[in-house]
C-alpha cells in the first residue's frame, strides 16, 4: 500500500530530527563501522518521526533517507 506523500511538517520535522545526526548520516567514510553507525542512526531518527509525526503515517527509515536525500 502507498503512504501519503510528505506533508511540508513532515518535511520540516525530519530536517529538525536529522540535524542532531548530521555528523553521522552525512560522512563519507564506507567502512563498515561506518555503514553501522549509519544505520542505526536512521532507526533512531525513524522512531523518533513516527513517535512525533503530524499525520500518523508510518515512514520506514529507508523512506525517511530517500526523503532526506532529496
Amino acid at each position: 500500500m502507498r503512504t501519503p506523500n510528505y506533508a511540508n511538517q513532515e518535511k520540516y520535522r525530519l530536517l529538525e530530527i536529522c540535524r542532531d545526526y548530521k555528523g553521522i548520516i552525512e560522512n563519507k567514510k564506507t567502512d563498515s563501522c561506518t555503514w553501522r553507525g549509519k544505520d542505526s542512526a536512521w532507526s533512531k531518527i525513524a522512531a523518533d518521526f513516527n513517535a512525533s509525526s503530524p499525520s500518523k503515517a508510518f515512514r520506514s527509515k529507508e523512506s525517511l533517507r530517500k526523503s532526506y536525500k532529496i
